[in-house]
């Protein structure tokens, strides 16, 4: 996993930075999206560059300035991060429109929201994206299908995959959240759910397609 990750990091895929000194969070949520292959997470030096970056930032209130640069990222509009904060330091943040997470915080719920948030922007190919608010996958106005929850998120990880496959182990591990050691032919709720999905594709104009071959499940669009 961790060849894997540094893999990533040389071409420029990694979904969210973090900025700061504390570095407690940073391992924390970094074993548990490795564990969970959610999504990548690195270490990263303040810049007012960021504002013209596409990935999405979590800013630590160790970081030296930290008031400054947050008042900086104000001025430039850039709404593209959360921060990371004592109860101490909320002052004047608490009337602020920042999406704050008070330490010492809960790394589980700290997880489940950037993988919400990271949801909003990832695209399939250059036209279909989802929608985690809606809960929708769309190309346009008239070209979308409606998702449940587990439908929402079986599409994350195959988009998350970029047409690479996912075994139904991990999909079962993933989405419903069953261990690795669960015996797959105990259960057929993966294939159910490709079932839906497709029904709903037959319903838009050149919809993507989900591929089961021998190495497990893809999305191709």
């Amino acid at each position: 996993m961790e060849k894997e990750i540094k893999d990533k990091i040389n071409i420029n895929s990694v979904d969210v930075f973090f900025i700061g000194e504390d570095l407690s969070i940073f391992h924390s949520l970094k074993n548990l999206s490795s564990k969970l292959e959610t999504f990548f997470i690195e270490k990263t030096n303040f810049s007012k560059n960021i504002t013209s970056n596409n990935n999405f930032f979590l800013i630590d209130d160790s970081l030296y300035n930290f008031d400054d640069k947050i008042s900086f990222l104000n001025k430039k509009n850039f709404k593209n991060f959360f921060i990371l904060l004592k109860k101490e330091n909320l002052g004047v943040f608490e009337k602020k429109n920042y999406k704050v997470f008070l330490k010492p915080l809960k790394i589980f719920e700290l997880h489940k929201e950037i993988c919400n948030k990271i949801s909003k922007n990832i695209e399939g190919g250059e036209l279909w994206k989802l929608d985690r608010g809606k809960l929708k996958f769309f190309k346009n106005n008239k070209n979308y299908i409606n998702l449940t929850e587990k439908e929402f998120y079986f599409l994350f990880f195959l988009l998350q995959k970029k047409g690479e496959p996912l075994t139904k182990k991990q999909l079962l591990n993933k989405v419903w959240n069953l261990s690795y050691n669960h015996n797959v032919s105990d259960t057929r709720v993966v294939e159910t759910l490709v079932s839906r999905i497709r029904k709903k594709f037959k319903k838009v104009a050149n919809p993507p397609k989900i591929i089961k071959d021998s190495y497990g499940y893809r999305l191709l669009i």
